[in-house]
Parts: C-alpha cells; structure tokens; sequence
C-alpha cells in the first residue's frame, strides 16, 4: 500500500523523468491493479491518470501494445481507462492510429467474449470514458465502440452493468 502511495507522489513530483523508466512502471501498475486492496487499486490509478496526463499517449501506448498482443489480462485492460483520462480528445485523435489500434485490443474475442465481471466492466469504462471523450469526433470509430457494448450486453449477466 505504501509503495503504491509513493507512486502517486513519485508520478506528480517527477513529471519530466517519469519516461525514464515508464515501461517497467507500467508492468508493475499492471500487476498492482489486480490487487485484492481497493485503496492501492485507487492509488494505481491515480499514478496511471498523472502518466496519461505527462506523457504522450504514443509513448506510453507504444509501450503497452506489444504486451497486449502476447496476452489478455485483467491488469493490462486496467491500465487503459486511467491512462487515457489524462489524454485529450485532440491528441486521441491527432495521434496517427491510436484510437483503431486501442479499438482493436478491446474488440479481442478475449475480452468481449468473457464472461468474467471485472473485464465486462472494465471494457464498458473503457468505451463511456471515450464517449465523453470525444462525442463528437467519434463517429468513423462509432460503429467498433457500438460492438463492443453490444458484446458486452449480449453475455452480461449481471443487471447492474445491464443498466450502465
């Protein structure tokens, strides 16, 4: 819990250096955020929302994307919704083919066809937090978000994520 506090701290004080190491911050975020302990969850998130806010989302993207095409985990999907609640809409969409390449990732039969309550929820975060994004921007991407909701909605079977 202390250490997941320090990296919080760590991510806000050193802002300019936090690339340095970025890719081993990431793998250890990824392991955290699957943690039983909802505070160093909260306190993960917090790290990964001032990353997403500091560094370039092609940096730290870059870093990320080979190890979703080796696997398909609950930690690695965490690392997407903070991450991208510190980009802006303009550099999602600026960012040459980002937005198809994460759409690719969570539209993997692996996530959308799981029936495990976490990653559900954890794709729906995903899709809101780019539809507030960019309500407007959305459309030539519009149609692979409605896909992934609708998966979702097709084998959910809990009412409260029905609702969402």
């Amino acid at each position: 819990m202390k250490s997941s506090e320090l990296l919080v701290i760590l991510t806000w004080q050193a802002e300019d250096t936090i690339t340095q190491h970025l890719e081993d911050t990431l793998q250890v975020c990824s392991k955290a955020l699957v943690d039983d302990e909802p505070i160093v969850r909260e306190k993960i998130n917090q790290a990964l929302i001032n990353i997403g806010y500091f560094v370039p989302i092609n940096i730290w993207f870059n870093l990320i994307r080979p190890h979703f095409e080796q696997t398909s985990s609950l930690g690695l999907l965490r690392l997407l919704a903070p991450l991208l609640t510190g980009v802006t809409c303009d550099e999602l969409m600026q960012t040459e083919n980002i937005l198809d390449q994460l759409l690719t990732i969570i539209l993997k039969s692996d996530y959308t066809d799981n029936f495990q309550l976490p990653i559900q929820n954890e794709l729906l975060r995903i899709c809101r937090l780019l539809i507030e994004k960019c309500q407007q921007q959305l459309e030539p991407y519009a149609y692979r978000i409605f896909k992934c909701i609708l998966s979702l909605l097709s084998i959910v079977e809990n009412d409260e994520l029905k609702q969402q």
